[in-house]
């Protein structure tokens, strides 16, 4: 029976992680009465096929994600407010992740595949406990990512060039931002709620997850936490540090604000803006922390009301208007649906399936094909 207590753990796990009762499942699953359920989670109860279809079905799952062995995969989360909504996104994430590789491999398709730095060679070629270890390693992956002088403006891009699947969730306020590695390679998910809002933050948030990504097998998952609680952790610092340097190179500063003394507010609002693609208080900070200004002229920065209306209309100016490929599925990378197309229309996959991979119904599905057809 070990294998039934197995697979009804699992259940369990996945159910809570969605927030649903025994009742609410075993409803959605067909059982008319929830202690079916319950023996199958206890392990008490011999699984048919159709039972873990039901449930599988119930849960957003395959059947194989029950019967398979599992390595236990962690998603990295920044600040993550609600637990159980967050582990309902993780399985989500996941579920998206899998698909994608199981596209890759019906379809063939050759393309880069994101690797983290192997942790031998971090330790051999940084200071990996201190402060230089995030400025050394951001200089050296801006060169070898070939992200120019502004990184900013093409970070997204980048990271979607060299493997690693960007989506955007409406977590509201669970969480900010995760990220998780697996064998289809490296993911990052953002959330559109906060994209939309505060659009600004997307880059930093981006350049602070790539800094995990990157260095996926270094730390214990322990070690990275940003909460009321504990506060933030070394690592967290760390990652935000990546990001500044990263994102703001030193030499490239120096040349655009030329003397520091006499910046004023529309030249941070403009740098912010239309140069580094940051919020104007990730370039106040990295002034301050630059020794560039004082504490008395961050502060000043930091709480001027007429710096912050200025960088926003700067900001709309110059992307208020920019469009995104496929609207009608915003929330998927633009890579992960142009593999699930390319499988559809070489019959790969049904529609059906298609609508599956794409988290739609057939009719949004097929009003997407059409839009696709009329370009």
């Amino acid at each position: 029976m070990d294998i039934y207590k197995e697979i009804g753990k699992r259940i369990r796990e996945e159910r809570k992680a969605r927030g649903l009762t025994l009742k609410n499942l075993s409803r959605r699953a067909g059982y008319t009465n929830y202690q079916t359920l319950l023996n199958i989670e206890n392990g008490e109860r011999r699984i048919t096929i159709a039972d873990l279809y039901a449930i599988s079905k119930a849960l957003g799952l395959s059947v194989d994600y029950f019967l398979e062995e599992q390595e236990e995969s962690r998603v990295l989360w920044r600040k993550c407010l609600n637990v159980k909504k967050c582990k309902k996104f993780e399985s989500l994430l996941k579920r998206y992740c899998k698909n994608y590789a199981h596209l890759l491999d019906i379809t063939g398709a050759t393309v880069k595949k994101f690797k983290p730095y192997s942790t031998v060679s971090l330790k051999r070629d940084y200071p990996i406990s201190s402060y230089e270890f995030p400025e050394k390693f951001a200089e050296e992956i801006r060169k070898e990512y070939n992200l120019s002088s502004f990184p900013g403006k093409i970070l997204l891009q980048t990271l979607e060039d060299n493997g690693i699947l960007i989506f955007l969730f409406n977590l509201g306020r669970s969480g900010s931002s995760a990220c998780f590695v697996d064998e289809f390679g490296g993911a990052i998910l953002l959330n559109s709620a906060e994209v939309q809002s505060i659009p600004w933050r997307m880059t930093f948030n981006l350049a602070h997850e790539f800094f995990h990504l990157l260095t996926w097998d270094l730390y214990n998952p322990e070690e990275i936490y940003d909460n009321e609680e504990k506060g933030k952790s070394i690592v967290e610092k760390f990652a935000d540090a990546f990001a500044a340097h990263l994102l703001i190179p030193e030499s490239v500063l120096m040349e655009e604000i030329g003397d520091p003394e006499k910046i004023d507010n529309f030249d941070i609002a403009y740098l912010a803006a239309n140069v580094f693609r940051v919020s104007p208080d990730a370039l106040i900070w990295r002034l301050y922390n630059l020794k560039l200004i004082d504490e008395k002229r961050k502060e000043n920065l930091l709480n001027s009301r007429k710096l912050k209306i200025l960088f926003k209309n700067l900001w709309k100016k110059e992307y208020g208007k920019t469009d995104k490929v496929f609207k009608e599925i915003e929330e998927l990378p633009d890579n992960y649906i142009s593999l699930a197309l390319k499988a559809f229309r070489l019959n790969l996959i049904s529609k059906m399936k298609l609508a599956e991979f794409l988290g739609r119904n057939i009719a949004e599905v097929d009003y997407f094909l059409f839009k696709l057809e009329k370009g």
